[in-house]
């Protein structure tokens, strides 16, 4: 049987989409495991903690920061 290179070309496009796919399908995936987890321990953890004590009222100063000057931030 001879080989058919449109056949080739067409296979090996199409592996490149479905591998493509699968990969967004799996980040997807992970990222909802992910997220759903961390709502399930916040929910365990809210459920056996006692309410935390009142937080202080201190006023947050009105006053801007100034832009940092570091170097690393500047380059990136």
């Amino acid at each position: 049987m001879a080989k058919n290179p449109f056949m080739s070309a067409y296979l090996s496009s199409w592996n490149k989409m479905a591998n493509t796919a699968r990969g967004s399908m799996t980040a997807a995936m992970k990222a909802e495991q992910k997220k759903a987890s961390k709502q399930m321990m916040d929910a365990w953890f809210d459920a056996f903690t006692p309410p935390s004590a009142k937080k202080s009222t201190r006023k947050k100063s009105t006053a801007k920061r100034k832009p940092s000057t570091s170097r690393s931030r500047r380059t990136r």
